[in-house]
């Protein structure tokens, strides 16, 4: 059994410490960076209307402008049965969509649906 009190779990804790604030900083700035981005381009995204950024086998990600939610389905593989699983939710925070998507992906999937877009 590990010492409580040794050097290396003294220096994980420290260490698992400072990664607790790095990621509490990284997510407020994402959340805060992707606001910015929504907010500017409101008027946009609600002449646009719903905007599918994923939809494939394992995921889909909806942004609904104009009531500011984001549809999610995730798709996973529940280790007790081994069985797969679709889970749909309404997720009505941007905190919330940063911790379950990478920011850069965000971006990059409004950058391809603009460039996937019909031209009605």
């Amino acid at each position: 059994m590990t010492d409580p009190g040794s050097p290396r779990l003294v220096a994980l804790r420290e260490l698992a410490a400072d990664a607790e604030l790095e990621r509490g900083d990284f997510v407020y700035e994402a959340t805060e960076q992707l606001r910015r981005f929504l907010d500017t381009n409101r008027e946009r995204l609600r002449e646009i209307g719903p905007i599918k950024l994923v939809d494939d086998e394992q995921d889909y990600l909806l942004y609904h402008p104009v009531d500011e939610t984001w549809t999610t389905r995730l798709t996973y593989q529940d280790p007790a049965d081994n069985e797969w699983y679709d889970q749909e939710q309404l997720v009505d925070t941007i905190g919330e969509l940063i911790e379950l998507y990478n920011p850069a992906d965000i971006f990059a999937w409004f950058i391809a649906a603009a460039r996937d877009a019909p031209s009605r």
